[in-house]
């Protein structure tokens, strides 16, 4: 496991430590998360959270300086990275803390392509047990468990309003690498425990937990948020078990697979499903997935799908599709006819062209093409 931590600064900002006060539209950007009450949809955390999804995908330097232009200015982050090309394990996780420690957000990296046509479709991988109730996804399961013993230690600092920074520098003996030499846009983090307070209105607020993820981080996201309330129950976090809960605000995934079968969707629809918001982009065929070949898998939480309009709750169900072959095979044949101007008449009804993280930032924020990136 390799792990980084650095400090997203905004132009012209020299740190949470000094004591600069952060732009307005972060302050109120994390207010607006800490306040919303969980299970509770919001049209800005959809656009925020689609953000941290999707630059998840980069260095950590790169993540740290898009966060500050995006409403997340003087946060921390820490990234857990977990690698094994044999078992398919090409997983990161970033831990992203607001200055006054109340915010935290969890968002996991997705993978490529093809790393994820592996996972989606390695018959090997089995389901597995879970903890509260049905299965799940072998290989799912197995990514999230490798890099979990960390996590947990970090999330429990959060949920009691503790730097993870501090925290991570406690535990760096078990780690290959720790913080890195800073690059432009951001600072070493010093090893300390003390809130920055660069907000104010944060030290009045409970703290909030905000879980995402894209592609196969978003089937990461739900399994986790699955292992929380799991670990409410079993006392873990050391606090009353409605308090771990309603920590937990929202898990906003994009372009989710499915990441369990029937048994263990309904225990969770029944406990977390009014917290989790599932977007799907038009005919992204990843939702769709694993195929009907790999065993009987199903969706839990509210289901969102694209518009003109942006974001546009919907009650239909998504059924799986049949076979791996025959299912890339008219995913990369729609991906094709959508970029090809004569066959673009051509009606698929799945695409791998859909799936790309860009379409998810242009609904969350209905752009215009090229402006996801400003």
């Amino acid at each position: 496991m390799i792990v980084r931590s650095v400090h997203a600064m905004g132009m012209g900002y020299t740190g949470a430590e000094s004591g600069t006060p952060i732009s307005e539209g972060s302050r109120q950007n994390i207010i607006r998360l800490l306040k919303t009450e969980e299970g509770v949809y919001d049209r800005a955390h959809a656009r925020t959270l689609s953000f941290v999804s999707s630059w998840s995908y980069s260095n950590l330097g790169t993540f740290a300086s898009m966060m500050s232009r995006r409403g997340l200015e003087g946060c921390d982050c820490v990234e857990l990275v977990t690698a094994n090309d044999a078992l398919f394990f090409d997983t990161s996780a970033i831990l992203v803390q607001s200055p006054g420690r109340k915010l935290t957000i969890l968002s996991f990296g997705g993978t490529q392509p093809r790393n994820a046509i592996n996972w989606l479709t390695d018959v090997s991988a089995g389901m597995e047990p879970f903890t509260s109730g049905g299965n799940v996804h072998g290989g799912f399961h197995r990514a999230l468990r490798s890099s979990w013993p960390l996590l947990q230690e970090l999330l429990k600092a959060a949920l009691d309003s503790r730097s993870i920074c501090h925290q991570l520098a406690l535990s760096q003996q078990k780690f290959l690498a720790t913080c890195e030499v800073p690059r432009p846009g951001e600072t070493a983090h010093a090893a300390t425990d003390t809130a920055a307070g660069a907000i104010p209105e944060e030290k009045n607020l409970p703290p909030a937990l905000y879980i995402t993820g894209h592609s196969l981080g978003g089937a990461l996201a739900a399994l986790a948020a699955a292992l929380i309330y799991a670990q409410a129950d079993a006392q873990f976090f050391e606090r009353e078990r409605r308090t771990v809960r309603s920590w937990l605000r929202g898990v906003y995934t994009y372009g989710q697979p499915m990441v369990g079968d029937k048994m263990f969707a309904r225990i969770m629809e029944e406990d977390l499903g009014k917290k989790v918001f599932r977007h799907v982009y038009d005919k992204d065929i990843v939702p769709r997935m694993p195929p009907y070949a790999m065993g009987r898998f199903e969706h839990f939480g509210q289901h969102y799908e694209s518009s003109d309009a942006g974001w546009l709750k919907r009650d239909r169900a998504m059924r799986q599709v049949i076979t791996l072959g025959l299912s890339n095979l008219v995913g990369a044949l729609a991906w094709f006819t959508q970029d090809v101007v004569p066959l673009s008449w051509v009606r698929v009804p799945f695409s791998w062209g859909d799936h790309s993280p860009r379409n998810y930032i242009r609904t969350s924020i209905e752009a215009l093409p090229g402006e996801e990136y400003d």
